[in-house]
């Protein structure tokens, strides 16, 4: 008789795999609806939405820091020159 594991290993994140592919689509969907759905059914939203979206970005990247700095420690690594990070 063979156990399970309790915990499971998730599998490794593969680049460019179909996971990543459809978060990258969803990203772009999401771009590209949101501002033509608020100019047309509610242009007053648009600026307040931009700085809801625009802080939940920042924080989002800020958090990420804090916790990979708790994690692995301070490291030149930590600098944000991917190209997720410098499209923000």
């Amino acid at each position: 008789m063979q156990l399970e594991p309790a915990m499971s290993i998730p599998p490794a994140f593969q680049l460019f795999g179909t996971p990543h592919l459809l978060t990258l689509v969803l990203i772009a969907a999401v771009a590209l609806v949101l501002p033509l759905v608020v100019r047309r059914f509610c242009p007053a939203a648009g600026r307040p939405i931009a700085f809801a979206l625009a802080a939940l970005l920042l924080g989002q990247e800020g958090l990420q820091l804090v916790l990979a700095a708790r994690r692995e420690g301070l490291s030149v690594d930590l600098l944000p020159l991917h190209l997720c990070c410098l499209s923000i």
